[in-house]
Order: structure tokens, then C-alpha cells, then sequence
């Protein structure tokens, strides 16, 4: 569903940000990018949402090649960031019915539809109706969670989105996480939160200077941690896996 291959982006003359990176995310499936701060991970869905052109490789959505076809590439994803752009002025309610209008012209939400999906996301009642500036920050998350509720995409990536969201927040996002791999969504997080990965991925890959190093299914973890499994490989990006993946994408 999300398939990337030998990818590759560097800003101006510096070292690539994103170096000959392949994988690829079945549908129904929570694939996690974990990596720390400078890894690559925002750059990486910057350039599936095509804000940045590759210098090389290719990537593509549900059949969509970003950069060839990327308006449709962007009609079957729903991007979602920590700090995603919201629009102050309206309420949370106002806010989602205009963000799927404006994602997916074919669907047409009604009031019900929006407040049931709100309320799968855990925003509380109370909320709906307020203007998004003076909502808690917590709830911008779940609000384009919300969004990606009604768009019914094919594909969800979220980059970090657990950045200054509280724990109940974090829980309501992994409960999403996990309703959208059940319903047949490819989604794809970018994080440096080892919890967060180990909760809810079926596969995780650690991203290092722009390059996959290595890969695990979650059921590998069982009997090591992920904090064991990034220190591992971070410290040794030359191993054996720093190659070639132990495994291909999760069958459901």
C-alpha cells in the first residue's frame, strides 16, 4: 500500500537526509519508523507528502507515485503531524468537516457523522463547539485523527504524534492506531518515543542518518526490549541487518 524504494533526499550539499531507503507498508498494517532527533524522519514524510522532491528512488501510495501523480498520492493519504496546521478561528466541529471536505471532495459528512468521530477519538463533548485557539494543545492530534476517521484513506502517516500530548492523549492515539489497522488502513509512524513503537507496531525499522539499519517484527521484541534493540544497532549500524530487512510486510 505505501512503497518506497532506494529513496533518496540531501538539502543542498550536506550528507543525504535520506539515504537509498526501501520498505514498504501492507494494508492493515502499523508500520513504525523509530529513529532519534535528526534521523530523517520528518524529511521522509515530507517527501511522501511532496513538499520535497527525491533526488532519488521513488515512492508511491495505494499505486499513486508522489512524484509523478502526487495530487492523487495526497487524495489517498491523511498526513498527520503534532503540530498540524488547524484553523483557530472555527470549532473543532467546523474544523474537521472542512479539512475532509477539503481532503476527499467526494465525501460529505453529516453532524452526527462529525461528533461520532470526535467522540472515537476522545474528545470530550464540551469541546466540539469551541473555537480550536482556545482548545488544550493535546486535542490537535485527535482532531485530525478525527479527520482521517471520515476521510477513510487508504493510507495514514503520522509523524511524531505524540509531541506535547498528555497520557490519556497518547492512549486515545494508539486506540485510533489500532481501529485503523483494523479497518484495512496502511499506516505509517515516524517516532523517537520506544513505548509508543513497542505498543502499538507489527513491524518496527530504526532509521539512522537517513538509512533503514535494521527491522524487527513486534513479536521478535518479546524477549528484548526496543531500548536494547536501538542501542544494538545504533552502536553498530555495520551489522548484519544494516543492509537487507530480516522480513517483509506483516500478513493479516
Amino acid at each position: 500500500m505505501i512503497e518506497v524504494r532506494g529513496l533518496s533526499f540531501r538539502y543542498g550539499t550536506d550528507p543525504p537526509a535520506i539515504d537509498d531507503l526501501s520498505f514498504e507498508v501492507a494494508a492493515g498494517e502499523v508500520y513504525c519508523m523509530l529513529g532519534a532527533a535528526g534521523a530523517g524522519k520528518t524529511t521522509l514524510t515530507d517527501l511522501l507528502a511532496g513538499g520535497l522532491k527525491p533526488s532519488g528512488g521513488r515512492a508511491s501510495i495505494a499505486g499513486a507515485d508522489v512524484r509523478l501523480a502526487p495530487l492523487r498520492a495526497r487524495e489517498l493519504t491523511t498526513f498527520i503531524r503534532a503540530h498540524a496546521p488547524l484553523y483557530g478561528s472555527m470549532t473543532a466541529r467546523q474544523n474537521v468537516l472542512f479539512l475532509v471536505r477539503m481532503g476527499r471532495a467526494d465525501r460529505r459528512p453529516t453532524r452526527p457523522d462529525v461528533e461520532n468521530a470526535l467522540r472515537s477519538v476522545g474528545v470530550p463533548e464540551r469541546h466540539f463547539d469551541r473555537r480550536v485557539r482556545d482548545l488544550p494543545q493535546q486535542l490537535r492530534v485527535p482532531l485530525w485523527l478525527a479527520v482521517a476517521t471520515l476521510r477513510d484513506t487508504s493510507a495514514i502517516v503520522l509523524d511524531d504524534p505524540l509531541a506535547s500530548i498528555d497520557a490519556q492523549s497518547s492512549e486515545d492515539v494508539c486506540d485510533c492506531l489500532d481501529m485503523f489497522r483494523a479497518r484495512g488502513k496502511a499506516v505509517l509512524l515516524t517516532t523517537g518515543d520506544l513505548a509508543l513503537a513497542s505498543r502499538i507496531a507489527d513491524r518496527i525499522g530504526i532509521l539512522h542518518h537517513g538509512r533503514r539499519i535494521a527491522e524487527r517484527l513486534r513479536s521478535e521484541l518479546l524477549d528484548q526490549s526496543v531500548t536494547e534493540f536501538l542501542s544494538e544497532y545504533e552502536a553498530n549500524p555495520a551489522g548484519s541487518l544494516a543492509s537487507e530487512p530480516r522480513h517483509g510486510p506483516t500478513e493479516h
